[in-house]
């Protein structure tokens, strides 16, 4: 490559090489730049699109609970006493809870100890806590307060007992605590062999009771309308039929209202999820395919994918569904603004889930409903083989193709800028021996007499 100026002809034959492959490389160039910000920028909206269609899509993921109609709400007139929630097998109705007490876990201690390495004994420690059952074997390893802390809570969260200690003025206690509520998870704690030291952790009720019991073993009640309800945890769910109960706080004596109720928050919910996404995909066709004041059209203007979108959206919001007494979502309350935006009212949707909610689950849910014909057309754009997938991978293989040109185009400036230097180094050549002619015709006129 030359990379100084003409040796013969004293000319810069790399600028002008330079300028003569920019000049013949610039227009295809730009050509190319034009194509490729367009393809990326198409890219880029089909993608906004896509991703507007994709929240529609998630939004009629909720009219596929099963229990969207059939939903009943619990509301309790005092939280701070008990809460509830109700499944779709309840039933409307009210009823007067009165909290008597709540559950709680038997604890009991031990008398006090030096420390927690004063030995107790060895042996074989029994426990048994409700149904279950372990046998500890407490040897001169572990025979101390706190290894018998250990052993017993090596045995995990299976044994349904905690072992603790607290070290008091009168020394330290052993505290065993029921991993569980109610009078079925009772401790009952057994010593045999050893050296008989064990027996100060003893409690049999009725027979030795070397352990103290600081908390009794206790079953949540309450009184539903009047009727007398226990429970081993504060839970009561078998009560009242799809109504479970979650008592708070006792207060003996004092009722407060527990209401159940056809529960319509989903549907508005899910309805309301509806119009959102619909309205969200209107506004991004809108500002994909928007024309400027002076007619300049946005990226995406008469697109063919947008608009056969568009158009079969706003088609499903106006066709109608035979055989029930609602055919159309606008019987529904739902109408269509100037600018293509849906919107509900309100007052005509409650309504109507007072009145025939049975008639709107038919219009939303039927075999050809309305939430079937959107999916049928979102899928359709959304799903791999869809429309969307097939006009991304059109632009991705055009960007590909650009690409590839652009490498061809540098190979072939290269052969250009080549067979340039080529060409000025033979008119350099030249033009150095023109210059020899002339110098040594110069020299033989100056020695004519």
């Amino acid at each position: 490559m030359i990379t100084s100026p003409g040796i013969g002809s004293g000319l810069d034959v790399k600028g002008l090489v330079q300028q003569l492959v920019d000049a013949e490389r610039r227009p295809v160039e730009q050509r190319l730049t034009i194509r490729e910000t367009t393809a990326r920028q198409q890219l880029s909206g089909i993608g906004q699109f896509k991703s507007a269609l994709s929240e529609l899509q998630s939004s009629l993921e909720a009219f596929g609970d099963d229990d969207l109609f059939s939903s009943f709400s619990a509301d309790s007139a005092s939280e701070d006493r008990f809460t509830a929630s109700a499944s779709p097998s309840a039933a409307p109705g009210s009823y007067d809870i009165e909290v008597v007490q709540l559950a709680q876990a038997q604890r009991l201690a031990s008398g006090a100890f030096a420390d927690a390495d004063t030995p107790v004994g060895t042996g074989t420690l029994s426990l048994q806590i409700g149904d279950a059952s372990f046998d500890l074997t407490i040897d001169e390893n572990n025979n101390t307060l706190a290894g018998i802390r250990d052993a017993i809570n090596a045995l995990g969260d299976d044994a349904g007992l905690g072992a603790t200690l607290i070290n008091a003025d009168d020394g330290t206690r052993l505290i065993l605590t029921a991993g569980e509520t109610g009078t079925e998870n009772t401790i009952r704690v057994t010593a045999s062999g050893g050296d008989g030291g064990l027996e100060q952790l003893v409690y049999d009720p009725g027979v030795t009771e070397n352990l103290s019991e600081i908390k009794a073993a206790q079953d949540a009640q309450a009184r539903i309308n009047g009727f007398l309800v226990s429970s081993a945890t504060n839970s009561i769910s078998d009560a009242i039929t799809g109504v479970t109960l979650t008592l708070v706080e006792a207060e003996p004596d004092a009722t407060h209202e527990l209401t159940i109720a056809a529960d319509r928050s989903p549907v508005k919910k899910a309805i309301n999820g509806l119009i959102g996404a619909f309205n969200s995909v209107t506004a991004t066709v809108d500002k994909l395919t928007a024309v400027g004041a002076g007619g300049e059209g946005s990226i995406l203007t008469g697109d063919a994918l947008l608009r056969g979108a568009s158009s079969q959206l706003r088609g499903l919001i106006s066709s109608q569904v035979d055989g029930g007494a609602l055919r159309a979502l606008a019987d529904v309350g739902v109408t269509t603004g100037s600018d293509g935006k849906l919107s509900l009212d309100d007052a005509r949707l409650n309504e109507l889930l007072e009145s025939d909610p049975e008639a709107l689950q038919a219009l939303l849910l039927g075999d050809d409903g309305l939430v079937a014909r959107f999916e049928r057309v979102v899928d359709g754009y959304l799903d791999g083989e869809g429309l969307i997938s097939a006009r991304e991978e059109g632009l991705k293989d055009r960007l590909d193709g650009l690409s590839d040109r652009r490498e061809d185009l540098d190979r072939r400036m290269e052969r250009v800028e080549a067979r340039y230097q080529a060409q000025f180094a033979a008119l350099d050549s030249l033009v150095a021996q023109l210059n020899q002619t002339s110098s040594f015709l110069a020299q033989q006129l100056q020695k004519l007499p």
